[in-house]
């Protein structure tokens, strides 16, 4: 926020709140719409012939789409808790190099196949070298980032872009009904993880602030890659099951949950980032189901 010039301090209280409400609705809500935007570009523009694979390691039924979920979230949860052990353990600088190396590596190898697969039927047998190319690059232009913090928004660009090939291949791996459980599931733990669970714990650390690269921070809200994840996978949901038109109606109703939210969080009251988006997400997609 700038510095206020204005003479009048009732003026000046007035101009500092509207500056407030645009850097807390307008920005994280275009972060948001940019990363819904690339997953669509990405998604529309990956070869139907592409093979990843799916994940059902325990089958396709209703059933089995709840231990597909609950599989995938053990390793969140593990993972939370491995970070506040090395959190207790003082452990700063090791953990710190583990998650830009970590990411740095994820977006090196999420950018390098999804590149070569956008470009696979332009450039034939040759799409590896430049695919590769945009690997490396976005990769080191993230851990750039995370160590220095002057050009923080390489990294911020790098989380953008990660979180959209994540959320493009949860949409080309997962089944149906998993890819509409799973964001459910994850809202539903978000609200424990907040409120009471070991995510509260985690954040509760002053040395919390070393998990910068897990997140994306765009004027004064931080969201996690996590919920950037889940803002697109729904709409892909969508897209993947009815269309463009599913994509924009689910787009349009998981933003109107992000805007409730942003709304929540303005007036003090702290609110988990999944919940609101994702029920009004599934509600909107729900009449594409019937």
């Amino acid at each position: 926020m700038g510095d206020d010039t204005s003479k009048n301090p009732a003026d000046g209280r007035s101009k500092k709140k509207d500056n407030s409400s645009i850097s807390l609705l307008f920005f994280p809500l275009t972060a948001i719409t940019i990363v819904q935007g690339m997953t669509l570009i990405l998604l529309t523009g990956t070869p139907s012939s592409l093979n990843v694979g799916l994940y059902e390691p325990f089958g396709s039924g209703f059933t089995a789409s709840i231990f597909n979920s609950l599989f995938l979230l053990t390793g969140v949860v593990g993972m939370t808790m491995i970070l506040i052990i090395f959190l207790k353990r003082k452990r700063i600088s090791f953990l710190r190099n583990m998650l830009i190396g970590i990411l740095s590596f994820a977006a090196l190898i999420f950018t390098t196949f999804l590149s070569e697969a956008l470009l696979s039927e332009l450039l034939m047998g040759y799409a590896i070298i430049p695919a590769l190319i945009m690997g490396v690059t976005v990769a080191s232009l993230g851990a750039y980032g995370a160590y220095n913090t002057r050009f923080k928004f390489t990294s911020s660009i790098t989380s953008m872009i990660i979180s959209s090939e994540i959320a493009v291949m949860f949409s080309l791996t997962l089944t149906f009904p998993t890819i509409l459980i799973l964001p459910l599931i994850f809202a539903i733990y978000d609200i424990y993880a907040v409120t009471r669970g070991p995510l509260k714990t985690l954040l509760a650390f002053p040395e919390a602030r070393i998990l910068a690269p897990l997140s994306l921070k765009v004027g004064s809200v931080e969201m996690g890659i996590g919920d950037l994840v889940f803002y697109s996978l729904l709409p892909s949901a969508g897209l993947m099951i009815s269309g463009i038109e599913a994509f924009l109606i689910v787009l349009l109703g998981t933003n109107i949950g992000v805007i409730l939210t942003l709304i929540a969080l303005k007036r003090g009251k702290a609110l988990p980032g999944l919940p609101l988006p994702m029920i009004l997400g599934l509600v909107a997609l729900t009449p594409f189901l019937l």
